[in-house]
């Protein structure tokens, strides 16, 4: 069975390496870490199987220059 959570501090490692791993690259993790770090994360939640850290999303707000 799969746990969907809200992200807790102790589980930032799992999450960078989630990321990475699943976009392939480890900017993915690192701008995650940016967001976060800003206080720009609106919601982020945590997919758990057997207490293991298996999925991540992340909503924040975003805008785009010149566009209302």
């Amino acid at each position: 069975m799969i746990y969907i959570r809200k992200e807790e501090k102790a589980d930032f490692t799992a999450v960078k390496f989630v990321n990475d791993q699943a976009f392939k690259q480890p900017q993915e993790g690192t701008v995650i870490e940016i967001l976060r770090d800003a206080n720009c994360d609106i919601l982020s939640l945590v997919a758990e199987k057997e207490k293991k850290i298996v999925g991540h999303i992340f909503f924040s707000p975003v805008s785009i220059e010149g566009h209302p």
